[in-house]
């Protein structure tokens, strides 16, 4: 994870998502553009983490994987 995923180090410290739920939403911040505004990168965090609720485990893969 790199500085980019602080809204996602907070989720998996507060015990609201899973070390390897925010493992793969790291890995799908990790995967943005450098260009896209640091508010839009911390909405996504925050999406992917709501959904890591309801989702599986693969779902939520397939999920940071999908381009919006």
């Amino acid at each position: 994870m790199t500085h980019r995923t602080a809204t996602t180090r907070t989720a998996w410290a507060t015990g609201r998502v899973s070390a390897e739920r925010a493992t793969v939403i790291g890995a799908a911040v990790d995967k943005l553009s450098p260009t896209i505004p640091e508010q839009v990168v911390e909405d996504a965090q925050v999406d992917l983490g709501d959904h890591a609720q309801s989702l599986t485990f693969t779902q939520l893969q397939v999920a940071g994987d999908t381009p919006r």
